[in-house]
């Protein structure tokens, strides 16, 4: 409940919404359940920092000393480092749980620094993607065995960290720059099935982990998604890699299709939508006006789109992104297309003026009308 939770009482008493002994009756569990909580929420955010700071700390003295140990030296140092951990997990999750999770999770994160720094000793830079495959196995691994947030994060990380890396390193160091394209699209469609795991029904922790995952990198990767349309043109189709092409193609849209099936079943009938959305920005190149006005409203249609399905599955953080990524769309339209220039410096800038404090206040009224009505659904 939030902190000002008794101020809210005392008003709900006055209004005659509530009696005396129900009020009394609030403060009494709040009192025994919500001192709790707040301690549970204090040593969750104690154990997360410790644990990146363990994490930080191992490597760092593992790296200073990487010189002085012999090549097996090396390897024994890592297994030890990454073993601690999962061990010392395995005996804390007698006493409290979420320090034995805090504690795997260091240690599969101290892998992925393992597998690097001994990719480093045998010089396996060229090959550097498939640092994120093993560490990804490595997560998926510790996912199937403990089946805990933290390994569902690093898992939803890590295998498009690799996908991403191979794609990379085809149009980046082999000049293949329209593989980039359906790299930019799956991004997106990840993301897309990624928000989709927390639904009014499926509120486990994992999933509204993997959503707010999803959220996070909705609105950056679909500003990728529509600069990639630049490079559609610029690699010829017959260089001998076409089939690569297709098979990148493939698995940009079967993996976050299949994977917001597993999450929704038949619910996943949304990612039709989005792929028709992402495949038509994927089109447009940002360098004709006409073109950046289409993706601009684009932009603002899948905003609304987000907010809409925020309001089906009353979820808020889909309503509050949505909104965001429609006052992005309406400010980046503003000042990139012209018509801040066109106007003048002064008329902008008072333009401007207008569209944040007229434009803010329409969006937040409409953001919390739509929050009550999620909240007056949910009660």
């Amino acid at each position: 409940m939030p902190d000002n939770w008794q101020s809210d009482l005392t008003r709900w008493i006055s209004a005659g919404l509530i009696d005396a002994q129900t009020a009394a009756s609030i403060r009494a569990w709040e009192k025994e359940h919500g001192e709790e909580t707040g301690r549970n929420r204090f040593a969750v955010i104690a154990f997360g920092l410790g644990g990146l700071l363990l994490i930080a700390g191992v490597l760092l003295f593992v790296a200073s000393n990487w010189q002085q140990v012999s090549p097996a030296g090396r390897f024994v140092l890592l297994t030890v480092a990454v073993g601690l951990f999962h061990v010392a997990g395995a005996f804390a999750s007698r006493y409290k749980q979420a320090l034995a999770t805090t504690l795997h999770a260091a240690g599969t994160g101290a892998l992925g620094g393992g597998i690097f720094l001994a990719g480093q000793t045998f010089h396996l830079a060229e090959n550097w993607p498939e640092g994120f495959l093993l560490w990804a196995i490595g997560a998926a691994a510790g996912l199937y065995l403990l089946r805990d947030w933290p390994h569902v994060l690093f898992t939803a990380i890590l295998i498009p960290l690799w996908l991403l890396g191979e794609w990379a390193r085809v149009g980046m160091f082999d000049g293949r720059d329209a593989i980039l394209q359906p790299a930019a699209s799956f991004i997106v469609l990840l993301a897309i099935a990624y928000m989709s795991a927390y639904s009014e029904t499926e509120r486990s922790t994992w999933r509204k982990v993997l959503s707010r995952l999803g959220a996070v990198a909705i609105i950056p990767s679909a500003v990728l998604l529509g600069a990639s349309g630049s490079f559609y043109s610029t690699s010829d189709p017959e260089n001998g890699y076409t089939a690569l092409l297709v098979v990148a193609w493939v698995v940009a849209v079967v993996l976050p299709v299949g994977l917001a099936y597993l999450l929704r079943g038949k619910d996943a009938v949304f990612m039709a939508i989005a792929l028709v959305w992402v495949l038509v920005i994927g089109q447009i190149d940002p360098r004709n006006d006409v073109q950046f006005l289409a993706l601009m409203a684009l932009y603002a249609a899948g905003s609304v789109g987000i907010v809409l399905w925020g309001l089906r599955d009353s979820y808020p953080l889909l309503v509050n992104l949505g909104v965001i990524g429609f006052a992005l769309s309406i400010l980046v339209f503003y000042f990139a297309s012209g018509l801040f220039t066109k106007l003048g410096r002064s008329v902008g800038l008072i333009v401007a003026g207008l569209i944040f404090i007229g434009g803010g206040w329409l969006l937040e009224r409409t953001r919390r009308t739509i929050i009550d009505k999620i909240d007056e659904d949910s009660a």
